[in-house]
């Protein structure tokens, strides 16, 4: 009795000294030889450490993601009020000389400025991220002759929807200056989108470069992937725009990038939150 007591009492006492001193990390090593309850209660242990390990390690990769979404974000921040104090004044200089299209430019750049430069707000409404972009583009329009047309067909109920700020900006960014590289005729972006079993769908079509299927290979096989897109002016490129996409709703969301006739069309899916 003394001695079926021990085998019995002696494989629970050495799992619950396992599970005591369990700590995020460590390997669970046994050598039970049994397939019955006890086998079984090792089994489902090791399994819950397996799960465990996984998700501190998805925790992980979703702290780096966004740590070095906040940063790129942030590194546009350098020196504000120098930057805000020298455009008020040369918006002045620029009203006193009745120099009406400096004073709109101005007032573009300052919105932009203040709308990159607003904290504690990771998210914004679609009609924010809107304003922020029809404000770049006229910008761009005062840099190079209004070689640039921007067009949004959403429907107005979309517009109050949350979305990850700058999540639009960086696109935009890469239809002028990549994707208008070198054409000879205007530059037109088209955001359009709907809403469909709560997911939210956005697309930005260009009539600029068509994108190559090695970059859309390129694309898709790194997805999910920890780097930083160096073919980025704001320190935000496509990527990272898709890593923080699926780290904030989901893997099921993210960029898709695809060709429909001689556009190329980046599709949004999102969650779809108001």
């Amino acid at each position: 009795v003394s001695y079926i007591t021990r085998e019995i009492v002696k494989p629970i006492k050495d799992i619950s000294a396992k599970v005591s001193g369990y700590q995020v990390g460590d390997v669970l090593e046994y050598n039970y030889p049994y397939f019955d309850e006890i086998g079984n209660l090792y089994e489902t242990f090791a399994k819950m450490v397996i799960n465990i390990k996984n998700l501190f390690q998805k925790l992980e990769l979703e702290y780096k993601v966004k740590e070095k979404y906040r940063f790129e974000s942030l590194r546009a921040q350098i020196n504000p009020h120098f930057i805000f104090n020298t455009l008020n004044s040369i918006r002045w200089m620029a009203i006193i000389r009745k120099q009406n299209n400096i004073v709109d430019s101005i007032d573009a750049m300052t919105d932009i400025l203040q709308y990159s430069m607003s904290r504690g707000n990771d998210f914004v409404t679609l009609e924010q991220e809107l304003d922020s972009i029809n404000s770049y583009i006229y910008i761009q329009n005062m840099r190079y002759g209004e070689s640039y047309e921007l067009t949004i067909d959403l429907p107005r109920e979309l517009y109050q929807c949350q979305m990850i700020k700058f999540s639009l900006q960086p696109i935009v960014e890469n239809c002028i200056i990549h994707g208008f590289k070198d054409l000879k005729e205007k530059g037109i972006i088209l955001i359009s989108g709907h809403s469909e079993n709560d997911k939210l769908y956005i697309y930005i079509k260009n009539n600029g470069n068509l994108i190559s299927d090695d970059a859309i290979k390129r694309f898709e096989k790194n997805k999910g992937q920890i780097h930083r897109d160096k073919s980025r002016v704001t320190g935000i490129g496509l990527a990272n725009v898709d890593e923080i996409i699926r780290v904030t709703y989901g893997e099921e969301y993210g960029l898709d990038i695809y060709k429909s006739g001689n556009n190329t069309v980046i599709r949004y899916t999102l969650a779809y939150c108001i």
